[in-house]
């Protein structure tokens, strides 16, 4: 008995995290105008983004209201309102998109490669499924805020967040997993992992149609499969965030650059979007949006070449530069509103030194050793597969060979790695107030996780970049 209850309420946590979001998603995204063609790999890592940033913002709204009706009315509505969208709106007709259609064979292995991974990825977090969560951050921070948020009714939420480690992060994860309590109507101690685990499967599904499409079948499978073997999504299985923010990261770059690549307006509100996606999953995504975005502008602006123009975008657009902005200061308002303060930059928490003047200080001490735990990081193949040199090398050597079809993406995608994996994340070990050693021991490689997907995506353009893309 034990055992079919256990599989119905898997169920219905499926049904109302997983299904609701995900046809949500899907109305939303064509109402946004995404063009036939796309692909169901794309359709469907974009609308689970959509879909669960727009529904996190509806129980945040939920909660904060008191939660006035049952919960299991916001994945219904979701489900219905997606339905109809998928049928008021007409998806409209690919644009601006000169690559060739792949092969049937290239279409069959890319169809076999990809559902294997996800299928060894949805096995493996039901294996961790079995037991429950109990310890360490899937615990004492993601479960546990989620469980403050739900709770909120019966006590006190700032009395709940004193109890909840790290409680100054972002919402994104945690308003996923008040989700899945509100569809089952309780708080749940296993099932929750569920819908977390599938921002693993959006990023797998996401890095299969980016790399097929800039980098020939067989390189851009192998990076594939090299990359569902990395720390990035072997942490999916568990209810983290760091693979939500691997996914956003990813998200972003891949909806820019096929803005670039088309012109077409959807992608610019997909990058915004997953750029809002990015600042709601952890503190990292503030970095991380900043690494992106600034060489992406200046490759931007950049673009003269007769060939190659720069994608026209009317001012009204520049709105939805609004939905990361109203993000980033909705999370300050939460931190201010509960007196939450992130002990990394807060000079409060950390002997009065804010994290700048860390690492002036602490540069000639620990730059060293954070420079020499990141080379023989990158050089060991148990966590990142050897992606993120593999990348450098390959960049290197397409830069120095003027690959013009690859040069503008790569040299943008590189810099935006750089800037986030070394230069970012580097800088702020330099700046810990922690025990350095137990710090990079514990967060380093899982830090880069975050653009590991990355570098498997720049891998593949730099060795065997397609030929036609953009307009």
């Amino acid at each position: 008995m034990a055992a079919v209850e256990g599989i119905l309420s898997f169920a219905v946590v499926a049904a109302t995290a997983i299904v609701a979001p995900t046809v949500f998603g899907l109305g939303l995204v064509r109402a946004l105008g995404l063009p036939r063609g796309a692909g169901v790999r794309v359709q469907l890592a974009y609308a689970w983004l959509t879909g669960q940033v727009a529904l996190a913002a509806c129980t945040a709204a939920w909660l904060w209201l008191g939660q006035p009706w049952p919960g299991l009315l916001l994945p219904i509505v979701a489900l219905l309102a997606g339905a109809w969208l998928l049928w008021r709106c007409q998806p409209p007709a690919a644009t601006g998109d000169a690559l060739a259609a792949p092969s049937r064979t290239a279409r069959g292995l890319t169809f076999a490669a990809t559902a294997a991974v996800v299928l060894g990825l949805v096995h493996d977090g039901m294996v961790v499924n079995a037991e429950p969560i109990r310890i360490g951050d899937e615990a004492e921070i993601w479960a546990a805020k989620a469980k403050a948020l739900h709770g909120a009714n019966d006590i006190e939420l700032g009395q709940s967040l004193a109890m909840v480690s790290h409680a100054d992060y972002p919402n994104l994860q945690p308003l996923v997993q008040v989700l899945a309590f509100a569809g089952s109507g309780r708080v749940l101690h296993f099932e929750n992992r569920l819908p977390v685990q599938f921002f693993g499967v959006a990023l797998l599904l996401l890095l299969s149609a980016a790399a097929t499409r800039r980098a020939h079948t067989p390189v851009a499978l192998a990076a594939l499969v090299a990359c569902s073997g990395t720390l990035a999504t072997a942490g999916a299985t568990r209810a983290y965030a760091d693979t939500a923010v691997a996914f956003a990261a990813l998200a972003t770059v891949d909806a820019l650059l096929r803005w670039h690549e088309t012109g077409a307006r959807v992608w610019w509100r997909l990058a915004c979007l997953a750029a809002a996606a990015l600042l709601a999953s952890k503190n990292e995504g503030t970095m991380l949006l900043l690494a992106i975005a600034l060489p992406t502008a200046a490759w931007s602006f950049a673009r003269t070449a007769p060939e190659r123009p720069r994608p026209a975008l009317p001012r009204r657009e520049l709105g939805w530069l609004l939905v990361p902005a109203v993000t980033w200061t909705l999370h300050r308002v939460f931190l201010h509103t509960f007196d939450l303060r992130t002990d990394l930059t807060d000079p409060a928490l950390a002997g009065g030194r804010g994290l700048a003047t860390r690492i002036v200080d602490q540069a000639a001490t620990h730059g060293p050793q954070v420079a020499e735990y990141f080379g023989r990081m990158a050089i060991d193949p148990a966590a990142h597969r050897l992606l993120p040199i593999v990348f450098a090398l390959a960049a290197t050597v397409a830069l120095a060979s003027s690959r013009r079809r690859w040069l503008g993406e790569g040299a943008a995608l590189l810099a935006a790695i750089a800037g986030s994996a070394i230069a970012g994340y580097a800088l702020v070990f330099v700046g810990t107030h922690a025990d350095l050693g137990w710090h990079l021991s514990t967060a380093a490689a899982r830090t880069v996780a975050h653009v590991v997907p990355l570098c498997a995506l720049g891998a593949a353009m730099a060795l065997a970049p397609r030929g036609g893309a953009g307009r």
